[in-house]
Protein backbone atom coordinates (compact mmCIF):
# COMPACT_ATOMS: atom_id res chain seq x y z
CA UNK A 1 0.00 0.00 0.00
CA UNK A 2 3.08 2.24 0.68
CA UNK A 3 4.34 1.67 -2.89
CA UNK A 4 1.17 0.53 -4.76
CA UNK A 5 -2.25 -0.38 -5.32
CA UNK A 6 -3.27 -4.06 -5.73
CA UNK A 7 -5.86 -4.20 -8.70
CA UNK A 8 -7.09 -7.34 -9.33
CA UNK A 9 -6.74 -8.63 -13.09
CA UNK A 10 -8.27 -12.24 -13.41
CA UNK A 11 -9.97 -14.89 -10.71
CA UNK A 12 -7.92 -17.79 -11.09
CA UNK A 13 -10.70 -20.97 -10.45
CA UNK A 14 -9.99 -23.95 -8.53
CA UNK A 15 -9.58 -26.82 -11.38
CA UNK A 16 -6.23 -24.45 -12.57
CA UNK A 17 -3.81 -25.61 -10.44
CA UNK A 18 -2.38 -29.39 -9.18
CA UNK A 19 -3.94 -30.28 -6.88
CA UNK A 20 -7.04 -27.57 -6.91
CA UNK A 21 -7.33 -25.57 -3.40
CA UNK A 22 -10.73 -25.68 -2.01
CA UNK A 23 -10.37 -21.45 -2.40
CA UNK A 24 -10.59 -19.42 -5.87
CA UNK A 25 -7.43 -16.71 -6.32
CA UNK A 26 -6.82 -14.04 -7.99
CA UNK A 27 -4.06 -12.18 -10.70
CA UNK A 28 -3.45 -9.12 -9.23
CA UNK A 29 -1.31 -6.13 -10.99
CA UNK A 30 0.47 -3.92 -8.47
CA UNK A 31 0.44 -0.35 -9.73
CA UNK A 32 2.65 1.99 -8.93
CA UNK A 33 1.15 5.16 -6.92
CA UNK A 34 1.21 8.78 -8.68
CA UNK A 35 3.17 9.71 -5.24
CA UNK A 36 6.32 7.64 -4.23
CA UNK A 37 6.74 8.25 -0.42
CA UNK A 38 10.19 9.25 0.22
CA UNK A 39 11.27 6.38 2.33
CA UNK A 40 12.92 2.99 0.97
CA UNK A 41 11.51 -0.32 0.56
CA UNK A 42 14.18 -1.57 3.27
CA UNK A 43 12.45 1.38 6.28
CA UNK A 44 8.96 -0.06 5.19
CA UNK A 45 10.05 -3.61 5.51
CA UNK A 46 11.91 -3.04 9.13
CA UNK A 47 9.30 -1.07 10.55
CA UNK A 48 6.31 -3.20 9.31
CA UNK A 49 8.69 -6.66 10.63
CA UNK A 50 8.50 -5.19 14.40
CA UNK A 51 4.84 -3.85 14.10
CA UNK A 52 3.97 -6.97 12.93
CA UNK A 53 5.87 -9.30 15.06
CA UNK A 54 3.57 -10.35 17.39
CA UNK A 55 0.46 -10.82 15.29
CA UNK A 56 -2.09 -10.41 18.30
CA UNK A 57 -0.50 -8.04 20.23
CA UNK A 58 -1.30 -4.11 19.66
CA UNK A 59 1.36 -1.91 18.29
CA UNK A 60 2.06 -0.26 20.60
CA UNK A 61 3.58 -3.63 22.62
CA UNK A 62 5.55 -4.60 19.32
CA UNK A 63 6.89 -1.10 19.42
CA UNK A 64 7.79 -1.17 22.47
CA UNK A 65 9.57 -4.65 22.69
CA UNK A 66 12.04 -2.99 19.98
CA UNK A 67 12.30 0.84 21.14
CA UNK A 68 10.99 1.07 24.78
CA UNK A 69 7.59 2.01 26.21
CA UNK A 70 8.55 5.93 26.27
CA UNK A 71 10.31 5.76 22.64
CA UNK A 72 7.17 3.41 21.71
CA UNK A 73 4.28 5.84 22.77
CA UNK A 74 5.97 8.83 21.53
CA UNK A 75 6.36 7.67 18.11
CA UNK A 76 2.72 6.87 17.85
CA UNK A 77 1.62 10.38 19.68
CA UNK A 78 3.67 12.03 17.09
CA UNK A 79 2.35 10.31 14.25
CA UNK A 80 -1.42 10.54 15.52
CA UNK A 81 -1.93 6.27 15.72
CA UNK A 82 -3.49 5.11 18.41
CA UNK A 83 -1.54 2.62 19.92
CA UNK A 84 -4.58 -0.21 20.97
CA UNK A 85 -4.72 -0.83 17.15
CA UNK A 86 -2.77 -3.74 15.96
CA UNK A 87 -0.83 -3.49 13.02
CA UNK A 88 -3.30 -4.88 10.34
CA UNK A 89 -5.92 -2.01 11.38
CA UNK A 90 -2.94 0.83 10.65
CA UNK A 91 -3.14 2.01 7.23
CA UNK A 92 -0.23 2.53 5.27
CA UNK A 93 0.14 5.71 5.37
CA UNK A 94 0.57 5.49 9.06
CA UNK A 95 3.32 3.44 8.63
CA UNK A 96 4.64 6.39 7.06
CA UNK A 97 3.88 8.84 9.39
CA UNK A 98 5.94 6.57 12.26
CA UNK A 99 8.96 5.97 9.35
CA UNK A 100 9.20 9.31 9.67
CA UNK A 101 8.92 9.72 13.61
CA UNK A 102 12.76 7.43 13.35
CA UNK A 103 14.03 9.53 10.91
Amino acid sequence: QVFSTPVKARRLPPHLFVPAPDVNSAWCIFQRRAEIPDVSPRQVSSLSGICFGERRKTLANNLAREFGREKAQAMLEQAGIDGRLRAEQVPGDGFLKLIKTLG
